[in-house]
């Protein structure tokens, strides 16, 4: 599985160095190629490498479990009766998820991009957010693929955005807090947005400084649930610390800036890209800021940083010769392809 991810890794890269000299109609056979590709490599992916797998399959025997009812959202649990009751099994399900995910995670991506900046977007996608989501939290990644194509749809002004974000929420609740940056983002990074943009990660930063949580003032009563189950894990030693400041969040940060600096050098081949930088603040805020939450920092920094796949892509524009920025951005791509290899976070 490994070695297939990394040599579609660089069979991506090497399609992006020549993209630019290829007929418009190549783009179009190579996105179907890779759409089957990732949605295969998905689908036949050993069990072994998904840590969550006895997981899912608990919940597939269990859906008609009170208990499970309330923990897992219904879509999984109406899936799992349906394919039960077919005579399916749980490779079943996770084959549904995987089609619902990869095909329309990548068209979004193609909709949000030009064609060269679509193959490096799913090269970072591919060693990354391929495997920790699609081929890992599938419910989570479900639940992306509808957030990501409603950015598109509210940047195109098309209100079905509102339909694609409760689609996603069906699929994984978290999928609710990627609401406000799509409608907050402003149409253009100006004024007092601008300054606003800058802040949002040192105010993250000083939070973590001086430990207050922003969650702890929220009198929702699901979060405070939340808080005090995750209190209590953390407790018992459930919820280990993490790393705050480590060399990728270190690069995240930069780049995060570096964009914002080049702005209107990246927002003639990115569309949304308000939107995408705001929610990419909105991950490194989660980071620095909800670390006090371990589990809830881990997993909003993540469901915001998904848009790090056009992001880091999007340097290639900046990067003069043009080759050299295709070759950083394949670098990021693999040394977060080594990141997830080398943690033992995947039973491989």
């Amino acid at each position: 599985m490994l070695v297939a991810i990394f040599a579609l890794i660089a069979a991506l890269f090497v399609l992006s160095l020549y993209s630019e000299r290829l007929p418009r109609h190549y783009h179009t056979v190579l996105f179907a190629l890779i759409v089957v590709a990732m949605t295969v490599m998905c689908i036949v992916r050993p069990t072994s490498y998904n840590s969550d797998f006895l997981n899912y399959e608990k919940f597939f025997f269990g859906f008609d479990q009170d208990i499970l009812k309330l923990l897992v959202e219904p879509t999984y649990l109406w899936i799992s009766r349906t394919v039960y009751y077919a005579g399916g099994s749980i490779y079943t399900v996770l084959a549904i998820y995987a089609i619902l995910s990869v095909p329309l995670k990548l068209y979004a991506l193609r909709k949000l991009t030009d064609p060269t900046l679509f193959l490096l977007a799913a090269c970072v996608y591919a060693g990354n957010y391929f495997m920790l989501h699609d081929c890992e939290q599938i419910r989570i990644a479900v639940a992306l693929t509808f957030g990501m194509y409603a950015v598109y749809l509210k940047w195109r002004g098309n209100w079905l955005w509102i339909a694609f974000v409760l689609f996603g929420i069906a699929f994984h609740h978290t999928l609710a807090v990627l609401a406000a940056p799509i409608i907050v983002a402003p149409r253009e990074i100006r004024g007092w947005w601008w300054w606003l943009y800058c802040a949002v990660v040192p105010f993250g930063i000083l939070l973590w400084i001086t430990h207050i949580s922003v969650l702890v003032f929220l009198p929702i009563p699901y979060i405070e649930t939340r808080i005090q189950a995750y209190e209590i894990a953390m407790a018992q030693g459930q919820h280990p610390d993490i790393r705050v400041i480590n060399a990728l969040v270190i690069a995240r940060v930069a780049i995060y800036y570096y964009l914002i600096y080049y702005y209107d050098v990246v927002k003639r081949h990115v569309k949304a890209l308000p939107i995408l930088l705001l929610c990419y603040g909105a991950s490194l805020f989660a980071w620095f800021g909800l670390t006090d939450m371990v589990v809830i920092a881990v997993r909003l920094s993540q469901l915001f940083g998904f848009v790090e796949v056009i992001l880091f892509a999007s340097l290639a524009y900046t990067v003069r010769p043009r080759w050299a920025g295709k070759v950083i951005v394949v670098l990021l791509s693999l040394y977060q392809f080594a990141q997830l290899c080398i943690s033992n976070q995947f039973d491989w």
